[in-house]
């Protein structure tokens, strides 16, 4: 199913399957192709139709579609970067399960229903294929700091804080890294980081760990690396065993007059006492909100008090 995102009221049928994408450029979208009551005898196929078409679906056809005893079962499709070869993977009818005999499989787009190359000869599971083509990867010259892994999230629950973390860092590229420089941005209580030369290890502050989800990023420069500072994002996650986080412009124990992270002491106000009824009607001045609810109803009672003596 393709939704317009102009006009969500516009939606269309592609196919019946599973696992839309698109290549890196043009109009076309491709899909697994399921059966429907038998229609496709050879199923799972790859599809294909050009967006031009929603309407009427006549470009509709597949791409790549073998009989499963010989590697039919085509699954996870992915064009290369450069618009030209599909890479894929197939068995010979065990149906996505990690212990089946999945190969790698190539084809270049356009060139015929059968036409493939197999990469590979293995009795597992080989899957999930990409394919780029282009210039073979060149190592720098230059130091260039690489980071692993990329990210981090942390998941706090029933009141535990989770294991510190380790992110590696290795030099990708010539010449030496010097000396690590770790920024918190923007900055947070709940987070630690020490560093050295090539790890930086992650910790979180029990104290300071409220509720929800939290979001920072850890800026690392390297002395002597260009293109840095490296961005590691990082997420904390917090079960509600947790405390609420407090609102920064109020703060909690400002009723009571008391300094908050070093804010001064917050004036309170004194109860006000509502007024008495007067002989002509009832007058309600109260301001003290925790009691206007006893003082008003006070009052309606001398009205109707004074009304029955009438």
């Amino acid at each position: 199913i393709l939704i317009d995102l102009f006009d969500k009221r516009k939606i269309y049928m592609v196919g019946y399957g599973c696992w839309p994408f698109t290549p890196p450029e043009g109009d076309w979208i491709y899909h697994i192709r399921g059966t429907h009551d038998g229609d496709d005898p050879t199923w799972p196929d790859i599809y294909r139709m050009n967006l031009a078409d929603l309407d009427t679906r006549r470009s509709y056809e597949p791409e790549v579609a073998n009989p499963d005893a010989d590697w039919g079962h085509e699954y996870h499709p992915r064009i290369s970067n450069d618009n030209q070869w599909l890479a894929y993977m197939a068995s010979t009818g065990c149906h996505w399960d990690y212990h089946c005999d999945y190969e790698i499989f190539v084809h270049r787009l356009g060139s015929g229903l059968s036409s493939r190359f197999r990469l590979t000869e293995n009795p597992s599971f080989d899957a999930f294929p990409s394919l780029y083509i282009g210039p073979l990867w060149q190592k720098s010259t230059e130091p260039r700091v690489l980071v692993t892994p990329g990210r981090l999230t942390f998941h706090a629950f029933r009141k535990a804080i989770p294991a510190e973390q380790t992110i590696q860092i290795k030099n990708s590229g010539g010449g030496n890294l010097g000396a690590p420089t770790v920024v918190i941005e923007p900055p947070v209580k709940w987070l630690q980081v020490r560093s050295t030369a090539t790890t930086l290890t992650f910790s979180l502050v029990k104290d300071a760990v409220t509720r929800g989800q939290h979001r920072t990023a850890v800026k690392l420069t390297m002395e002597g690396a260009p293109g840095t500072p490296t961005t590691i994002p990082v997420t904390l996650n917090a079960d509600d065993t947790f405390a609420v986080e407090a609102d920064a412009g109020v703060p909690i124990d400002a009723a009571a007059g008391e300094s908050v992270d070093g804010a001064a002491p917050t004036d309170v106000a004194a109860p006000v006492t509502p007024p008495a009824p007067s002989a002509k009607g009832c007058t309600f001045a109260g301001t003290d909100t925790r009691g206007s609810g006893g003082a008003l109803a006070l009052v309606l009672l001398a009205l109707l008090l004074r009304r029955s003596r009438r």
